[in-house]
């Protein structure tokens, strides 16, 4: 239970910065940041930058986002960038086996590769 104070000090929490659109929705926030995996180049910023791979809630996170929006159809009909659950994939594989100290390097080494069979995969 929170006392007087307490509510008195917390500002009110808005969904939006523009208080006349809505906030988006959980489906739109998971769909935005699954299908942000297709670009290699952030990818490789989450890990070699921001260090995320050493963070387990992040890497819980994935895990959880990989089971459904790869297995479900009701999510993954709705990803216009396809290619991004083939680096989630591998992002969970890696964490799967033990590998997440090389998640960075993987995508730093790889990622030029991982972009080209994307466009190939395109292109067929």
């Amino acid at each position: 239970m929170t006392s007087s104070l307490e509510k008195e000090q917390d500002p009110p929490v808005t969904g939006s910065v523009n208080d006349d659109q809505p906030s988006p929705t959980r489906f739109e926030i998971e769909l935005e940041f699954v299908q942000s995996f297709a670009n290699i180049p952030y990818v490789v910023y989450l890990f070699s930058t921001l260090h995320l791979h050493k963070s387990p809630e992040f890497l819980n996170y994935l895990k959880y986002l990989h089971k459904y929006w790869s297995t479900d159809p009701k999510y993954f009909q709705c990803i216009v960038y396809p290619n991004c659950l083939h680096v989630l994939k591998i992002i969970v594989d890696l964490i799967d086996s033990g590998n997440v100290d090389e998640i960075p390097k993987f995508f730093q080494t790889n990622g030029g590769n991982i972009m080209n069979e994307m466009v190939e995969r395109f292109n067929n």
